[in-house]
């Protein structure tokens, strides 16, 4: 999750722009994005086994090694680990 700011300026990359034209299907309309974020809410588990991250300042290397860890400690179940910020 980032904000809506962010996630318009992602959508807007050229790998995005590149994984559109062979197909992959991602949304790359800004505006229907903030349409979407505005009018409806995140769905959330409520559970600790739900991982909330705000992938704002992150690199994708990060964010994925969070994610991972995070899954890891969901499977393995002992502690959070390195994932916790």
């Amino acid at each position: 999750m980032c904000a809506v700011e962010e996630n318009a300026r992602r959508m807007r990359s050229a790998e995005r722009v590149e994984l559109v034209r062979v197909g992959k299907g991602l949304l790359l309309d800004t505006a229907l994005l903030k349409t979407m974020r505005g009018s409806q809410g995140l769905f959330c588990f409520e559970r600790k086994e739900e991982l909330v991250l705000d992938v704002g300042g992150m690199k994708a290397g990060e964010a994925a090694g969070v994610v991972g860890g995070f899954v890891e400690w969901v499977v393995g179940g002992e502690g959070p680990g390195g994932w916790l910020m």
